[in-house]
Order: structure tokens, then sequence, then C-alpha cells
């Protein structure tokens, strides 16, 4: 009895694995009486496209997310640049109020055919570019709110613009009178007429602070002599506002002073490129950080003034290179150490009379 069984079990369990080997043998080939007709279910009724693409990987682990971000910081790019190139171009506007200012924008009209005839006045493209400087700079330096009126003076089209105002003929006194010069000071240009200097002092309105000086003053190519002093302050610092400009004016330019304009920030090291200076006056200011030991290329110095600010460190060495110095005054600052010996045998062999020092903290 238990043998019988035993065989038939063995039996039955070969007739099961020979009917699942038929029966995946006709679902394979379509005669499965099970499959027949059933489209969805039908192992070959779903046929794989060879074209399969491979995994993308950019958008797993949260490539996908990275793109999106990618494309919003490109499509905000885009709309800030674009917004920036039209307020730099039109002077953006929103009423009546000007988002974006620029002197230069104010300066265009004075050279519009039809709006002034600044415009017809040059025959050569010097003068032309020497207008468009000088009425920048008014724009950029408060010209229309100038002290004592003499910003009237500037833009006037019946007088030449060697013949506007300009320190360099007199000063003004406290009380607003104005004392003529009577020496000879000569004139504001050269006999050519191209403008060498631009001196303007104690006109400044000192509410506000200016924009210093524009990039447009190195169209003035024969400019010597800057004088810009008592202003109110400006709104960048002297490292970007002033140099720029002036490297331009390197070739040319002998004598500049900011005394008393509450000028902040430092003394770049590109100030060594003014090789021609003979007089630098930045005293009475805000100016930090250590003296640069690249005024030591500015042989052709006889005045350097940097008393009444805040720089910082002890004096470099370079300055004894300045044998033509015959003003130097670094007093009330914050320097440090020791006098160095190239500096002082200036005194004693070379021609520098005076030398200021007190008020600081040397050894």
């Amino acid at each position: 009895m238990g043998r019988a069984t035993t065989e038939d079990t063995v039996r039955r369990g070969m007739d099961s694995v020979e009917a699942t080997t038929k029966a995946r043998e006709n679902r394979n080939s379509g005669n499965d009486p099970l499959y027949a007709g059933d489209v969805e279910h039908s192992p070959t009724s779903v046929p794989i496209p060879e074209d399969l693409p491979q995994r993308n990987y950019m958008f797993e682990d949260g490539g996908l997310q990275k793109m999106e971000y990618m494309y919003i910081a490109i499509m905000v790019l885009a709309v800030v640049t674009i917004s920036v190139t039209l307020a730099l171009v039109f002077g953006l506007q929103t009423g009546e109020d000007t988002i974006i200012y620029l002197p230069r924008h104010s300066a265009v009209p004075s050279f519009v055919p039809t709006a002034s005839p600044l415009f017809t006045r040059g025959p050569t493209s010097w003068r032309q570019h020497q207008l468009f400087a000088l009425v920048t700079i008014y724009y950029a330096l408060g010209g229309p709110n100038w002290l004592h009126g003499v910003g009237e003076s500037w833009l006037d089209e019946s007088k030449s613009e060697c013949e506007w105002f300009s320190s360099l003929h007199g000063d003004f006194k406290e009380d607003g009178s104005y004392i003529e010069r009577f020496d000879d000071v000569g004139s504001v240009c050269n006999d050519e007429g191209k403008y060498q200097t631009l001196d303007l002092r104690d006109i400044f309105d000192t509410s506000s602070p200016l924009d210093g000086l524009p990039n447009e003053t190195a169209l003035l190519t024969s400019l010597k002599s800057i004088f810009l002093e008592g202003a109110g302050g400006f709104t960048e610092p002297f490292q970007f506002m002033f140099i720029t400009p002036l490297l331009h004016l390197a070739g040319s330019l002998e004598a500049m002073s900011l005394k008393n304009s509450m000028v902040h920030g430092y003394i770049p090291s590109l100030i060594g490129r003014l090789t021609m200076l003979r007089v630098l006056d930045l005293s009475h200011n805000k100016l930090g950080q250590a003296i640069r030991s690249e005024i030591g290329l500015l042989t052709n110095l006889k005045h350097l003034k940097l008393g009444n600010n805040s720089f910082v460190g002890q004096l470099p060495t370079e300055l004894g290179l300045l044998t033509a110095l015959e003003t130097l005054d670094i007093s009330s600052n914050l320097l440090t150490g020791q006098i160095p010996t190239e500096i002082s045998t200036l005194q004693s062999k070379h021609s520098l009379e005076v030398f200021l020092t007190d008020s600081n903290q040397f050894v």
C-alpha cells in the first residue's frame, strides 16, 4: 500500500512538471487558449522598441532639480543684464524720477544741434571732446548747486570755455565776497585753447556727496592741474573714483589737490604711474591704510601733503627716493615705528625744507 502510494506520487509530480513545460511552450508560441486574443497579457502583443533610450543619469539623484535651478539662474541673469543695459543707455524713468543717473546723461543735451550752440563750437574733434568732458565734469561735481552762483558761468554759450569760472583767478571768503588774484596766474587754457587747469576750490555744496571725477576727464589730454578742495565728500572711495581717469593723464598731470574734501578709501599702488606729479595734496581727509611705497616712484614730487588723515603702519623707506622734495607733511596720522634714515637724510643732503611729523605714534 505504501509502495503504490509512493509510485503514484512520483507519477503525479512528473505529470505536473510535463504539463507546466507544455503550457510554457504554448504560451510563448501564442497557442495557449488562456492567452488567445488577450492583447493586454500576451507577451507577444507588446513589442520591445529597438530605440529604447539608455538610462539618463541627469534626471537621477536630484539632476532634474539642479537643471531647474540652472535654468532659473540663467533667466534671472539675462533679465538683470537687459535691465541694466537699458538703464545705462536710456536712463530708465518712472514718472518724473530717474532711476539711474549718470552725469553724461545730463551732458548729452548740450551737444544736440537743436538744443545748444555748444555743439557747433568745435571746429576740430579735440574741441568737441573738451566741451563734452567739461560739461560732464560740471554735472558730476554738482555744478547746478555750486556756491556764489559760479555755476552760471559754466555752460554759458556766449563765452569760450576758457572763460568759464575758475578759482585760478580768485578766491571766495567765508562771507561770500570774492578776492581776485592780481598776480600773473595765467589762463586755464594753453595757447591752443586746450584746457590745462581744472581749479575749483571751496565752491561746493557740502550737504551731499559728489560723484567725483568722471572718466570723461581723460578727454582733457592737456590737463596739468586738478584742484578740487572743500567738497562735502564723494560717493566712491579714492581708489575707484579718481585713479581711473587720472591714469589716462599720467603723461601730463603735474599737480593734484583734494584737500579738505572728505575723501575716503586708500591710496592705491597705481599712484606710482603718475610720474609727472610735482604737487600731491591729500591732506585733511579720511584716507587710511598704509602709505604706499609706490609714491617713491614719483621722483618729480616737490610737495607731498598727507597730513590729517588716518594712515597707519610705518613710513616706507622708498620715500627717501624723492630727492626733489621740498615739503613733506605726514602729521596727525596713526603712523608707528621709526622714521627711516633714508627720509631723514632728505633734510641734510637734499632740498627738503618742511618736514611735519607731529601727532603720530613714532618711537
